[in-house]
């Protein structure tokens, strides 16, 4: 990209740009998170930029609207994996029924 064409891009492009010069194609698996550390600092979020977080910890923090996303991607994709068993281990049942006689 031209000098020009950077100024006048849109976000999606400059990311595009930003991975392929980066090569960070991979967006899976420990490889994922450190591309997406690296984007995130990219971005702005330096590590350590506020009690010694990573970059991406930093954006998250910063960001909640990404961390519903997030929340919501796991909603969304957890019915074939192990995470409802794993969730559904760390609820309390007596807690859930207080709550739910709490609002009859």
């Amino acid at each position: 990209m031209t000098r020009d064409e950077i100024a006048n891009a849109e976000m999606a492009e400059l990311i595009e740009e930003y991975r392929d010069q980066n090569k960070m194609w991979n967006l899976e698996g420990d490889s994922g998170l450190k591309n997406f550390n690296k984007l995130c600092e990219a971005i702005g979020y330096k590590e350590n930029q506020f009690r010694s977080r990573s970059p991406l910890e930093v954006f998250l923090s910063d960001n909640p609207g990404a961390i519903e996303r997030l929340v919501g991607f796991i909603a969304e994709n957890g019915e074939s994996t192990d995470w409802i068993e794993n969730l559904a281990d760390n609820i309390d049942v007596e807690e859930t029924e207080e709550v739910a006689a709490d609002d009859e």
